[in-house]
Parts: C-alpha cells; sequence; structure tokens
C-alpha cells in the first residue's frame, strides 16, 4: 500500500515512514508479549483461588449441619 509516494512524489520517505511504523508496531508487540503471557495465569490463579474458596466454604457449611 503506497499511498505516501503518490500524494508527496517521494517514495523514499514514504519507505522510512513504513519503516517507522512496522518498527514501532514490532516495539508494542514487543512491550505486550509478556503481559499476554501473564494474563491466563492470573487467570488460572484466579479460578484456583475462588475453588479453594468454594471448597472451603462447602467444608465450612457442612461442618455446621
Amino acid at each position: 500500500m503506497n499511498l505516501g509516494s503518490k500524494r508527496n512524489g517521494s517514495p523514499l520517505s514514504n519507505t522510512l515512514q513504513d519503516e517507522l511504523v512496522s518498527q514501532a508496531h514490532c516495539e508494542k508487540a514487543k512491550s505486550e508479549a509478556p503481559t499476554n503471557r501473564r494474563v491466563p495465569r492470573a487467570m488460572h490463579e484466579k479460578m484456583q483461588t475462588k475453588r479453594k474458596y468454594q471448597i472451603n466454604f462447602q467444608a465450612a457449611s457442612e461442618s455446621l449441619n
């Protein structure tokens, strides 16, 4: 998609702009990668904690009966 070269007539600045855009996209992807990896683990820990509390609640309610 070379829209910039048609507008300003300078293909060089367009390729430089494309390079900067792809570089920025790459940096953004790199910075987001660890958080994307951590999300499922956090969700897993949350579910484990929830399950633990449910089991504790069941045990407590059974001991009351």
